[in-house]
């Protein structure tokens, strides 16, 4: 079969027909390569990152072990200071004793049993308290960028696994990015959480507590003292000094009838003159305002207890 091609036209077809499968080559085997070896190199440059890290984790494994140790001692000391959980008799118990020993009348306790950790706010106006606000705000901001991580995280499975295409320059940003943050991320692994920053609560449980009481000016002063010298941890608030008149109604034979207790603004008010020589009695009253801070620790006691089974006791 003869054409009219001329030498010329095959040289042409033929040097289209190599440049093409130059370029099928470079496009489907080369490129592909390429960008191979090039993720290969980042991943090697993040588990060499990585073995560094382990390196000094194995190095440093004594001394991690020390400071454990250390800090647990540290914490279970804390903890120690703290309520154990009571319930609501028990605390009705405790600041009931404490008023009956200190021959005082009880007019009124009232008290909320926490549902959930409390965080306790500094004073509105202390820089302890702006310290801790700012805290909060950029632990706020923490979590939101970690949120933020997280859905750029996704993203970039979705694109692994072939949905859409990221040109080499944001591939190599985000495969530096990846890096910084593998080794940021090992690194306070290792070290721990930079202290004084800000965690939310998730042991201790605050009980507001408001007791009035009545007696005796040195009674009462004696209630506060011990109050302010509690062995576990709690805060007074605020206290405030009032009166309650006893009131006894009787009979015409002189029979008592009933006793009742209100407080009073001014001595005597309300009743007779008759009444306040005879039937009704001022004493002086306390109001105190306080919390006091509860946590588990049954895990402090459970040593004690193996011990004492360990001894046959």
């Amino acid at each position: 079969m003869k054409t009219n091609m001329t030498d010329k036209d095959k040289r042409l077809l033929v040097g289209m027909f190599i440049f093409v499968i130059i370029v099928a080559i470079g496009y489907w085997g080369v490129i592909p390569q390429i960008k191979a070896y090039s993720e290969l190199g980042e991943k090697i440059e993040k588990e060499e990152a990585a073995q560094k890290i382990n390196k000094m984790k194995i190095v440093n494994a004594s001394l991690i072990e020390m400071q454990v140790e250390e800090y647990m001692n540290k914490l279970d000391a804390v903890k120690e200071d703290f309520y154990q959980m009571l319930t609501s008799a028990e605390v009705d118990r405790m600041f009931t004793e404490m008023a009956l020993n200190k021959n005082l009348n009880i007019y009124e306790l009232k008290f909320n049993m926490p549902q959930s950790p409390t965080d306790r706010m500094a004073y509105v106006y202390s820089a302890l308290n702006q310290r801790q606000l700012e805290q909060i705000a950029e632990y706020e901001e923490m979590q939101k960028m970690a949120a933020l991580n997280e859905n750029s995280s996704s993203s970039s499975k979705k694109q692994d696994d072939g949905t859409t295409e990221t040109s080499d320059e944001d591939s190599g940003k985000s495969a530096s990015s990846n890096e910084s943050e593998t080794t940021k991320d090992l690194t306070s692994s290792m070290m721990g959480m930079e202290e004084g920053t800000y965690s939310p609560n998730t042991e201790v449980y605050a009980v507001p507590i408001s007791i009035t009481v009545g007696g005796e000016v040195k009674d009462l002063e004696a209630f506060l003292d011990g109050i302010n010298n509690l062995d576990k941890c709690s805060l007074v608030t605020g206290y405030s000094w009032g009166k309650y008149r006893t009131v006894v109604k009787r009979d015409v034979n002189g029979n008592i009838i009933s006793t009742g207790d209100a407080a009073v603004t001014a001595t005597g008010e309300g009743v007779t003159t008759d009444e306040l020589q005879t039937d009704t009695k001022i004493r002086k009253s306390l109001t105190v305002r306080l919390e006091i801070y509860m946590l588990d620790t049954s895990s402090l006691e459970q040593p004690a207890e193996e011990a004492a089974v360990e001894n046959g006791e």
